[in-house]
């Protein structure tokens, strides 16, 4: 045995003994390898470090008192700490694989660069994995928790914990309580488990899982590279925002709401009353069990759904300047439907013409169509037959010299055909559109004057079809195209908005297999 002592009013004690009580309470055992911390009954306040070829282990008791006591760094394969049933502090600063034993108490402890397992135990613990791939599992207690550097995988436990994975490819799961979980940069794999969690991916592809509770999930955060996320509610009213990246959403049961954001995006709604709005990009909204609202946004979408009474909303914008325009009026008008026959009310009065509420007798094939027009009607451009899979059909709408005018049109969806009438080029309009103009009059006006086109269309018992809309302007004018494709099951309702001033609308209606 060596021993080295220089006394001062400082005392340094350097010793190479494989058994050693360093503080009170505190013993340290060197065996086969292994070298063994345990604080007792006390708290302990160990670090351990690795200087050239020696390992250190350096303690500070109550009153600030320091011990140091040294082992041969070959000798030590790995190091052992149990914690006390109070507040204890542990830091390895070596790369030996370590494993550390909080227990009881809000404990502070700390992994090495190599690979660290770590176990708060009870108490709210701050627990700290380094730079290894590491295993660290908080327990019971309000604890946080960082993976820093290296593929970890974390069990929260129970508890309002925090939790940061860090760089690399990590596994966090939440546990029971309301936990906040970040997965850092990397692939990582995220579970909320029971409890309103707040989770965020961060950068790269992530898995993120809800659970059970009224979940608040960010596929990536607002500085983070733009991720293509999977990302599952799971049971509860969860609120999911996808960010960047072509992520894949499914929100499980509960009336939950769905954010895409940018990139092209697979949005799920699940069981419940859902609201999912698609964001910038091609993506995909499915509402599934419930009455649920679909908004696609920017870009061209395809909307489906399965089950429920649903909403489906397109917006068009459309904006020309002046001298591009002709003139015209606006139109108000309405539309409503009674069993299998549809009522039309044509507002106004022109060139003598009476217009009110009349029955519309569907024509050829077609169960049941509508048209809605207003004051100032001049053409009418209509279509009337079956459409099959892989056709379509077109149809045209003029808005001009209007400031702020909204151009809507409601298309309710059932089970069915798509059904309107022919198109009308010029003649009587009462005998053209038979039973719905009572009085003789011309249905186009001279070319350039007043022309107001509007064109409404309505699903019948539309069954494994989908209609799909194409917006585009004429070429003799500037263009702005937008479009979607929704697919729907009966009960369905989509709403179209067109907000602009002025300008040409072109629509095309198809229908495929799905």
């Amino acid at each position: 045995m060596k021993k080295a002592t220089r006394k001062s009013r400082n005392t340094l004690q350097l010793e190479s003994l494989e058994s050693r009580q360093l503080m009170a309470g505190d013993v340290i055992s060197l065996q086969q390898g292994t070298l063994e911390i345990d604080a007792g009954a006390n708290p302990a306040n160990v670090g351990v470090y690795d200087i050239w070829n020696r390992v250190i282990v350096t303690s500070k008791d109550a009153s600030g008192k320091n011990s140091v006591q040294s082992f041969s760094k070959a000798d030590v394969q790995r190091i052992v700490f149990r914690g006390s049933e109070g507040a204890d502090q542990f830091k390895n600063h070596t790369a030996i694989v370590d494993y550390i034993f909080g227990n009881g108490g809000p404990d502070d402890l700390q992994g090495g660069r190599g690979t660290s397992y770590i176990y708060g135990g009870d108490g709210n613990d701050t627990l700290r994995g380094g730079a290894g791939n590491d295993v660290i599992v908080g327990g019971n207690g309000n604890d946080t928790i960082y993976g820093e550097a290296g593929n970890d995988r974390i069990w929260a436990g129970n508890g309002n914990d925090l939790v940061i994975g860090g760089d690399g490819n990590d596994l966090i799961v939440g546990g029971n309580g309301n936990d906040s979980l970040y997965g850092g940069n990397g692939d990582d794999r995220i579970h909320g488990g029971n409890g309103d969690d707040q989770i965020y991916g961060d950068g790269g592809h992530d898995q993120l899982y809800g659970g059970n509770g009224r979940d608040t999930i960010y596929g990536d955060n607002w500085f983070s590279s733009q991720g293509n996320d999977r990302i599952y509610g799971g049971a509860g009213n969860d609120t999911i925002y996808g960010a960047g990246g072509n992520d894949f959403v499914s929100a499980g049961d509960g009336d939950d709401r769905v954010y895409g954001g940018s990139g092209d995006d697979i949005l799920y709604g699940g069981l419940g009353s859902d609201h999912i709005y698609g964001g910038n990009g091609a993506d995909r909204l499915y509402g599934g069990l419930g009455d649920d609202y679909l908004d696609g946004g920017a870009m061209r979408d395809v909307i489906g759904d399965q089950l429920g009474r649903d909403t489906i909303e397109k917006k068009i914008k459309v904006n020309l300047t002046l001298d591009q325009l002709l003139s015209t009026r606006s139109a108000d008008d309405a539309m409503f439907s009674s069993d299998n026959d549809i009522y039309i009310m044509l507002a106004g009065r022109r060139n003598g013409v009476e217009f009110g509420p009349y029955r519309v007798d569907p024509p050829g094939k077609a169960d049941v169509w509508s048209l809605n027009t207003g004051e100032s009607v001049k053409n009418i451009s209509l279509w009337t037959g079956e459409l099959k899979p892989g056709e379509s059909v077109d149809f045209f709408v003029s808005l001009f010299d209007q400031d702020s005018a909204t151009w809507d049109a409601v298309v309710e969806i059932g089970k069915g055909l798509i059904a309107a009438i022919p198109s009308i080029a010029t003649g009587n309009a009462k005998e053209a559109i038979p039973g719905v103009i009572a009085a003789a009059g011309k249905a186009i006006d001279a070319a350039g004057r007043d022309v107001d086109d509007f064109m409404g269309m309505y699903f019948v018992r539309i069954e494994n079809v989908d209609g799909q809309l194409v917006t585009t302007m004429l070429p003799a004018r500037n263009a702005i195209s937008h479009g979607g494709i929704i697919e729907n099951a009966a009960g369905d309702t989509a709403l179209f908005k067109s907000t602009s001033s002025d300008g040409d609308l072109s629509m095309r209606t198809s229908v495929r297999e799905v």
